[in-house]
């Protein structure tokens, strides 16, 4: 469900930097709220609820001049369902997640890579172990399980963790090694980032990213949700080979961008986004 509390008094731009911070979290599709609700078409900018102003609808002043921010939905939307997500770290809460929505803590994730939740649903019905991965459905795979610090574990959980871990799975168990040790842990595996950059690391000042591979290409998007500029030379990883372009999903243009090769084998690519911008970097060979 999408932009449901924004305000009459926020523009167009607002909307989008909301939207990229969900894409830069994998969701891509959105439900626009209470759209279909306005049956008047002499009543502007339109009804409301309980306060709250429904604003993307055909009696708003700003839905005339919207049709460049649909296309850019449409565009992003488009590129975020190809492929399958790439995520290094499974996240797991525990077993009593319902009773403690409020209260979990994350460990301390380090700039650069991507990470999932799971539940019991998901660890004792689908994670396998595979070749020393996590195994999801539809062949989504995870390189780590993290078991959260506060996580409360059944015995069955605790045996499905012990048994994935006697199976090759790297397991970092926050509970004993605390919220702070998973950079250490990733350096150890030898997990480089899946996009390496330096970022303020502030929620309203950062460089958010999400990856989708399709198998004959590496599909990046990235946000810089900041008020300033970004530029800089990123590492994309497992890159050696590939070309790089930048899709830019404001207007539909797509062009090379300049690229290096790195010792490690990856691509170092020249980004520069303004604030607030967003767009994707396409690798193929």
């Amino acid at each position: 469900e999408a932009y449901t509390d924004v305000k009459y008094s926020q523009t167009l731009a607002y909307f989008k930097s909301l939207a990229d911070y969900a894409y830069a979290y994998q969701l891509n599709e959105f439900a626009v709220c209470a759209s279909a609700y306005p049956p008047w078409l002499d009543k502007a900018p339109g009804n409301t609820a309980n306060g709250r102003e429904y604003c993307l609808n055909r009696n708003n002043t700003q839905w005339p001049l919207s049709r460049g921010f649909w296309n850019y939905q449409s565009r992003c939307a488009y590129m975020m369902r190809q492929g399958q997500p790439v995520v290094d770290l499974c996240i797991y809460l525990g077993s009593e997640v319902s009773n403690k929505l409020l209260s979990y803590r994350l460990p301390q994730i380090p700039e650069g890579y991507d990470w999932d939740v799971c539940t019991d649903d998901a660890l004792l019905r689908i994670l396998t172990a595979q070749q020393g991965k996590l195994k999801a459905a539809n062949d989504m795979t995870y390189r780590v399980l993290v078991v959260e610090r506060l996580a409360r574990l059944t015995t069955e959980a605790e045996a499905k963790v012990e048994a994935l871990k006697q199976q090759g799975v790297p397991i970092y168990d926050a509970r004993k090694e605390g919220d702070y040790g998973l950079k250490a842990f990733l350096e150890q595996l030898s997990l480089s980032p899946d996009a390496a950059f330096s970022s303020a690391n502030k929620p309203d000042n950062r460089l958010f990213f999400a990856h989708r591979s399709t198998g004959r290409a590496e599909i990046y998007f990235f946000d810089n949700h900041s008020h300033d500029i970004f530029s800089q030379d990123i590492v994309l990883r497992n890159s050696k080979g590939m070309t790089a372009e930048y899709w830019n999903p404001d207007n539909g243009q797509r062009y090379t961008l300049d690229t290096a090769p790195t010792p490690e084998g990856n691509l170092s690519i020249s980004l520069t986004l303004d604030a607030h911008e967003a767009g994707f970097i396409l690798l193929h060979k």
